[in-house]
């Protein structure tokens, strides 16, 4: 977001806050399931609505969707793999 990569949704979210105190518009580089990266800008109407407790997402209107988690391999010898 705005130049920096994001891992996780508190990440998100921080950069988000930082820059809607920043600017009207947030360039967000998006992926969708068929297509290029491409990028996109959130709009912010009211900057200090959005800096209130549990606003942030839902006021620029996004969402958070559980992902189901995937395991990509088990490291030998460690904990999961003792697990079975």
């Amino acid at each position: 977001m705005a130049g920096r990569d994001t891992v996780t949704w508190d990440d998100v979210q921080l950069d988000l806050f930082r820059e809607v105190l920043r600017s009207p518009s947030i360039p967000v580089t998006v992926t969708g399931p068929s297509g290029p990266p491409r990028v996109v800008a959130l709009a912010v109407a009211d900057p200090q609505k959005l800096t209130e407790p549990n606003q942030m997402l839902t006021g620029l209107g996004l969402t958070v969707v559980p992902q189901n988690p995937v395991i990509g391999q088990i490291a030998p010898g460690d904990a999961a793999d003792s697990a079975g």
